[in-house]
């Protein structure tokens, strides 16, 4: 059985636990919305590519799939640049 911790780490160490936390409820958060942006780019990529529609509708399906699918694109390359990068 561990040991008890207690006094000044303990709560040192509920602080960066609890602040941890947030960081990765605020982490998912923004995750999942730019996930679900890149899955409805997908989408109205496919149903403008697949589907016999007008022309207007037809461009205006492919510019906000391009416009969605970039945007979740680069926040995903640079989320993951800023993993890689050292602690300084």
């Amino acid at each position: 059985m561990p040991a008890k911790v207690t006094g000044m780490f303990s709560i040192f160490h509920a602080t960066m636990k609890t602040d941890c936390m947030k960081g990765v409820l605020l982490l998912s958060k923004k995750v999942s919305v730019y996930i679900l942006m890149l899955a409805i780019g997908c989408l109205l990529l496919v149903l403008s590519l697949t589907i016999e529609l007008p022309t207007p509708v037809k461009w205006a399906f492919l510019a906000i799939a391009l416009l969605l699918n970039i945007t979740s694109a680069v926040v995903f390359m640079k989320a993951g640049i800023r993993q890689m990068k050292p602690d300084q």
